[in-house]
């Protein structure tokens, strides 16, 4: 379903199809986000199952506005290259910039798997998983920042 909001979002903002850059971010988001799937179904069920569900019935209310608030805000961000780089062009990126774009999607990409491997108990939502064990991690990417996750998105965006 998210891809094809996005794919709408992105192609319709354009007024075509014709537009080899979403096409490509849009391969490169299904290609990552199908490879971490299959791996989180076979190794991490339960983190799968996670991150599929859009609103847990245990988040905290302020978290469901939280992330409800996000998303209608992230909306925009799936709209405007449309607008800018292909209906308008109020905008010129040089060959070179938009190859390091997509090159800072990649390592976004990366380090969000790397993240889920090494932190069983990832969520979209602020909880300790008591029940499962949570306990603080300190190797992989958290060794380095302590919200490696956020860096991220941070890198994606």
């Amino acid at each position: 379903m998210a891809f094809v909001v996005m794919s709408a979002a992105f192609f319709g903002s354009a007024g075509t199809v014709a537009w080899f850059q979403a096409w490509l971010y849009i391969v490169i988001q299904f290609f990552f986000w199908t490879v971490t799937a299959v791996w989180l179904k076979k190794r991490n069920p339960q983190l799968l199952k996670d991150r599929m569900a859009f609103i847990k019935p245990t988040a905290k209310r302020w978290d469901k506005v939280i992330l409800i608030t996000s998303t209608i805000v992230f909306f925009p961000y799936l709209l405007m290259p449309g607008l800018d780089a292909v209906r308008y062009r109020w905008s010129s990126v040089p060959p070179a910039i938009a190859v390091l774009g997509f090159v800072g999607v990649i390592v976004s990409l990366l380090l969000i798997f790397w993240v889920m491997r090494v932190n069983t108990y990832l969520s979209r939502f602020v909880e300790v998983q008591r029940e499962r064990g949570h306990k603080v991690i300190t190797s992989g990417p958290y060794q380095y920042v302590r919200h490696p996750p956020y860096v991220g998105v941070i890198i994606l965006l």
